[in-house]
């Protein structure tokens, strides 16, 4: 009987040690952040002819400020590997058409020229990669323009919400995600970057 009753208890134990552990309760930390200083076009240019390109650079500096004033270097929240460690966020292009109206214009990879990091297409958007480079965090690219008209640069939220703003995600499970609320610098009062090719 006490053999017995000391294996319950061991098997009960070892039961409750293994499956009961308190990493089963973690939950990665995400932090925000807001900075609309980190995606740009270059030279601010607003005005270009048709087949000309228009240059979007990305650089997320590894120092950052949260949303609670909270001073962050973004490479503690992954693993500081150079040409590795990421930050990514969408981008769509969207166009002012006959009817006054605003549509989103599909691209394929012939339209897009990569310099650094990595731009993919994605259905009806642009998956724009930052990777670190031991300080921060880049992207380089551009987009060949083959059609007259008024265009905008903005989130994928533009059409559905008014508002061309977009979030950089960042950071793994273990260390915790980081997420940046940004928008093209220059960008106008609906967070859209808004250029005209002639």
């Amino acid at each position: 009987m006490k053999i017995t009753s000391v294996i319950i208890l061991v098997s009960i134990s070892l039961c409750a040690s293994l499956c009961c552990s308190g990493d089963d309760d973690y939950f990665a930390p995400e932090i925000l952040i807001e900075n609309n200083a980190i995606v740009q076009i270059e030279n601010n240019q607003t005005e270009f002819n048709v087949n000309e390109n228009i240059t979007i650079e990305t650089y997320i500096s590894n120092a950052q400020t949260t949303i609670n004033n909270q001073n962050i270097i973004l490479s503690d929240f992954d693993y500081a590997e150079v040409g590795q460690s990421r930050y990514y966020y969408n981008l769509a292009l969207y166009k002012l058409n006959g009817f006054g109206t605003v549509s989103q214009i599909p691209l394929t990879t012939d339209s897009i020229t990569n310099f650094n990091g990595e731009t993919l297409i994605n259905g009806n958007y642009i998956e724009v990669i930052s990777y670190f480079d031991g300080s921060g965090y880049k992207n380089k690219f551009s987009i060949t323009l083959a059609e007259s008209g008024t265009y905008y640069l903005a989130g994928l939220n533009f059409l559905n919400a008014n508002t061309g703003e977009f979030t950089i995600h960042g950071g793994i499970y273990e260390f915790g995600f980081i997420n940046i609320k940004s928008t093209i610098s220059n960008s106008n009062a609906n967070a859209a970057y808004q250029f005209i090719v002639n």
